[in-house]
């Protein structure tokens, strides 16, 4: 039980990590989806002064027009902000190691029958330990999900403007 107590920290380790790059690619594409809606609202006025300037050219100027790129949408986040996020690192368990439960701290049994009381105890313990920690990774699955989804929305946008 101890074994898989310490495969699943290393697993809950690796999918913090997973999490936290999640989280920033999706920051990165909402940036860059708000500075190409900027970028958009740009060339819309730079067209518009270069149409009212039409009589200087040849040619009249008639801008190709694509879709209108709007903002990100922005969504409810378990990880919405930088400040919260050693909060989220708390919460996951990240922040500090599980603690010893406090039944190992016994002392050294004397009967076998107490050895066996002892040790059945530890298991229990290793038990509940690992049944925590999978319900930890339980809900980092489920925020991965949603960061996944937020960003595959986003992205979803622009391929379908090609």
């Amino acid at each position: 039980a101890n074994d898989c107590v310490r495969a699943a920290e290393a697993i809950r380790e690796d999918a913090t990590q997973i999490l936290l790059t999640l989280h920033r690619q999706g920051e990165q594409i909402t940036h860059t989806h708000r500075v190409a809606a900027d970028i958009e609202h740009d060339l819309t006025m730079s067209e518009k002064l270069l149409g009212s300037l039409g009589g200087l050219f040849s040619k009249t100027w008639r801008p190709k027009r694509n879709q209108h790129i709007k903002g990100p949408v922005s969504q409810n986040s378990s990880f919405k902000s930088t400040s919260n996020q050693m909060e989220q690192r708390q919460n996951l368990g990240i922040g500090s190691r599980p603690q010893q439960s406090p039944s190992s701290a016994h002392s050294a049994p004397a009967t076998a029958m107490d050895k066996i009381k002892a040790e059945k105890a530890r298991q229990d313990d290793a038990f509940a330990d690992l049944s925590n920690m999978l319900g930890n990774l339980k809900d980092m699955a489920l925020d991965m999900g949603t960061e996944i989804d937020r960003a595959k929305q986003i992205t979803g946008y622009f391929q379908r403007r090609r």
